[in-house]
């Protein structure tokens, strides 16, 4: 008995040794893809550019689009799901 149960402790001890750095690791991955997440206000809207338009960039510049629901209508009276992309 004594045996068996040297061997699940050095197994236990083995598996938190090898486990503990994965989670480290794993840990600060997230965190430093996290810290480079900018939360960044809507810039104002130019003219010309409609109120439903979103931005979509970061400090560096970046675009305003505008999604629209348009279904393609089938012959069968179906509907097809489609989106225009404005840009």
């Amino acid at each position: 008995m004594g045996v068996t149960r040297n061997r699940v402790i050095v197994f236990a001890v083995l598996l938190a040794g090898l486990s503990m750095p994965v989670l480290g690791l794993t840990t600060l991955e997230f965190l430093r893809s996290r810290a480079d997440q900018v939360e960044m206000p809507n810039p104002v809207h130019p003219a010309g550019v409609p109120a439903e338009a979103v931005f979509r960039g970061g400090p560096d510049g970046g675009y305003f689009i505008q999604l629209r629901r348009d279904d393609f209508r089938l012959a069968d009276g179906r509907h097809l799901p489609a989106f225009h992309l404005t840009i």
